[in-house]
């Protein structure tokens, strides 16, 4: 599992419910770069658009406590253009990443062949 360790620990929860978290594991990454239909405002069905949206989201866990936290990046909360380079840097870094995930799930998918 990839550790993140923090140069000074955090403390999370409440007064009453103190957690020092020293660091974290990534334990799960979605990533969703389908187009949505979109419009501007409250606009009839006929002037919508297709619009890229890239939304990144990691979940991270301590593992002394298993608390978790995720950090999304997507159109909703102003982190698009953050999570498009995250997109882009990670098929730059692992160019056939589409093609090892379908390879991956070949067996559950029809017979077919993978472009």
């Amino acid at each position: 599992m990839a550790t993140h360790k923090f140069k000074t620990p955090l403390i999370v929860g409440d007064i009453s419910n103190r957690i020092t978290v020293d660091r974290l594991e990534l334990v799960s990454i979605s990533i969703n770069f389908q187009s949505v239909l979109d419009s501007v405002g409250d606009l009839p069905a006929h002037a919508k658009f297709w619009k890229d949206r890239v939304i990144v989201s990691c979940m991270l866990r301590h593992p002394d406590t298993d608390w978790t936290h995720t950090v999304t990046l997507a159109p909703f909360n102003q982190k698009h253009k953050e999570a498009k380079a995250m997109w882009e840097r990670i098929k730059t870094e692992f160019p056939d990443f589409e093609k090892k995930i379908l390879a991956i799930l070949a067996p559950h998918l029809p017979e077919g062949t993978i472009s």
